[in-house]
């Protein structure tokens, strides 16, 4: 579409490309959509927040991490503002690429160049990408640093970090974070459990993982009751 374009000598801007890439985004396309921000530059068609957003968003949807950073940085060298929902897509681009320390680098970078602060969704792939890369302690500090941030974390946060402390056999904490979770009233389901019974497992707490059993299987008899009266 782009070459017929130039070759019909039909003008071209930063919105004709933008939809283009769009496009390729949206499908999945992640190549297609870097050659043409790549073909923005050599005909000298001016990149903006959107576009480049927009090319980070396809790298994504491939867990391209590598090009998801080296877009942020170009976007940094030819001064284009970058947003929150551009962080927050590379963020989630290191997570989907099991990048836990280019995670927390973008995350640092982030929260030092934007004034508005970022949301639940990017501070959840950062725990994400922690939980992968077995950095419990990590994880845990940054769901507490959510809070002291005014966020109030969700189940899939917790979740996260709960996996994180599986990795890492940290049970106790596992213990904790379901504490919490209880008296937040946050929703917790059998990977929630599931991944607490781990952690005591690999931290040989037997009566613990039987304890946490014995809770899951109370809780979806009082479920199933509930939705058959």
């Amino acid at each position: 579409m782009n070459q017929w374009m130039v070759a019909e000598g039909i003008e071209t801007n930063a919105f004709h490309y933008g939809a283009i890439i769009d496009a390729y985004a949206r499908g999945g396309r992640w190549r297609e959509a870097l050659d043409v921000l790549g073909c923005m530059a050599s005909r000298s068609v001016e990149v903006n927040t959107i576009v480049c957003s927009t090319a980070v968003s396809a790298c994504k949807r491939g867990a391209r991490w590598q090009h998801a950073l080296c877009i942020l940085g170009d976007m940094v060298l030819r001064a284009v503002e970058v947003n929150s929902f551009t962080h927050s897509d590379v963020i989630a681009c290191c997570e989907r690429g099991s990048q836990w320390s280019r995670a927390l680098d973008a995350w640092s970078i982030a929260k030092d160049s934007i004034k508005s602060r970022l949301d639940i969704v990017a501070r959840s792939s950062v725990i994400s990408a922690l939980s992968r890369g077995a950095q419990w302690r990590a994880a845990l500090d940054q769901l507490k640093d959510a809070e002291s941030d005014r966020l109030t974390p969700d189940a899939v946060m917790y979740n996260a970090t709960l996996s994180a402390c599986e990795k890492g056999s940290a049970w106790a904490d596992a213990f904790r974070l379901l504490s919490t979770m209880r008296r937040g009233s946050l929703r917790m389901d059998e990977v929630t459990f599931g991944v607490a019974i781990n952690a005591c497992d690999r931290g040989s707490r037997w009566a613990e993982a039987v304890a946490l059993w014995a809770d899951m299987c109370c809780r979806r008899g009082s479920s199933s009751t509930r939705s058959s009266t």
